[in-house]
């Protein structure tokens, strides 16, 4: 859906100007649902704001529980951004990542749908408009 994977890659992550963003922050143990044990990927999406398309991303899994690592991969684009403190609990994943080629940080909360979707805005710190991603129904 981007021209180029610089676009794609400020499109997805709300980079720049942060005219959108997603991903946020941590949960506790105690209530933490069972998260992927091995590494594989689940197709999401996201949409900036102003945007009137979502663009296709995939989210890539590793571990578990306390050891659970995450990342978000942009298709064609070659990009890969690290999520940090990804914690999944019964209906909500919450993660943050730093802006690609920057230092601000974007915070999000997804909650878990009915159809086992998780749905949420990302937002960066200081505030600013929100973006949306959507993973697509995971089994978790």
């Amino acid at each position: 859906m981007s021209k180029s994977p610089r676009a794609a890659g400020v499109a997805i992550l709300f980079a720049t100007v942060f005219g959108a963003s997603d991903l946020a922050a941590q949960g506790t143990a105690s209530s933490e649902a069972a998260a992927p044990s091995e590494s594989h990927l689940v197709d999401g999406t996201v949409l900036n704001p102003g945007a009137t398309e979502p663009m296709d991303i995939q989210f890539e899994f590793t571990g578990s529980g306390d050891d659970l690592q995450a990342a978000i991969l942009v298709p064609g684009a070659n990009l890969r951004v690290e999520l940090l403190e990804p914690h999944f609990l019964e209906k909500k994943f919450t993660f943050a990542f730093l802006e690609p080629g920057g230092t601000d940080r974007i915070d999000c909360d997804l909650f878990r749908g009915r159809d086992d979707s998780f749905k949420g805005d990302c937002v960066k710190a200081g505030g600013g408009a929100p973006g949306q991603i959507t993973i697509e129904p995971t089994g978790y």
